[in-house]
């Protein structure tokens, strides 16, 4: 959902919409509070903090400290791949820098 505010696209969750239905502003994952535009209107660039909400961190605990660093890594670099494709999807915006 892009917001009339920042411009950013902003993830919403379900149960979010609903409860944002009645007075039109949603819960964002990063914790904005959301006044959307208008549908016909093109995808903002994705916000960060929103980004980094929805992909889920990899569960580390048991793991010795060289594979946890591997699988972190590796999850960061799927967070930017991610960012990034979605970033020239919506118009050629560099987000990552």
């Amino acid at each position: 959902m892009t917001s009339a505010g920042d411009g950013l696209e902003h993830e919403v969750a379900a149960e979010e919409l609903v409860v944002g239905r009645a007075v039109g502003r949603y819960r964002a994952l990063c914790g904005l509070l959301v006044d959307p535009v208008s549908l016909t209107v093109p995808a903002g660039v994705p916000c960060r903090g929103c980004a980094v909400e929805a992909a889920p961190a990899p569960d580390l605990a048991g793991q010795d400290a060289q594979r946890s660093r591997r699988e972190t890594a590796s999850w960061l670099r799927g967070l930017r791949a991610r960012t990034a494709r979605l970033a020239t999807s919506s118009g050629g915006l560099d987000v990552a820098a």
